[in-house]
């Protein structure tokens, strides 16, 4: 387990069980954010489903987890501490998300948003909603 995981689970006086370990494995292995029920299901050979959701709910007050919207579906993966901040794009047709690493450029831009309005940014999230490329080729 990585160590910073263990760290969070220790700060937050949580036990560090073998169904939450493997739960952390199991949405360490995603590649971009997943369907709360993908993740509940996977873990099924290892946990109840009960468990799991419980453990979900853990990790997500300890902020080991983020839970977003990718349009009216709820998506789970880790929290930027373990998969570094970034960004999504999401497919309103298939619901395809991927995940794309800010720029200097964006950054520069929100912060002189926040001048502008002189508000005092202490974090953000940003996601484009649109239709990919796959489905804009089957659009008649």
């Amino acid at each position: 387990m990585p160590p910073l995981y263990t760290k969070i689970i220790k700060d937050n006086h949580l036990s560090n069980t073998k169904s939450r370990r493997t739960l952390f494995k199991i949405l360490n292995q995603q590649s971009q954010p997943v369907s709360i029920r993908r993740i509940v299901n996977n873990a099924l050979p290892f946990m109840n489903k009960s468990t799991a959701y419980r453990i979900l709910n853990v990790f997500d007050e300890a902020g080991i987890i983020n839970l977003t919207y990718a349009g009216w579906k709820q998506t789970v993966e880790l929290s930027d501490t373990f998969k570094g901040h970034h960004h999504h794009i999401s497919c309103i047709d298939c619901g395809q998300i991927i995940a794309f690493e800010e720029t200097h450029d964006l950054v520069e831009q929100l912060r002189l948003v926040s001048l502008k309005y002189q508000f005092k940014a202490t974090s953000h999230s940003l996601e484009l909603r649109g239709i990919c490329a796959h489905c804009s080729q089957n659009i008649t």
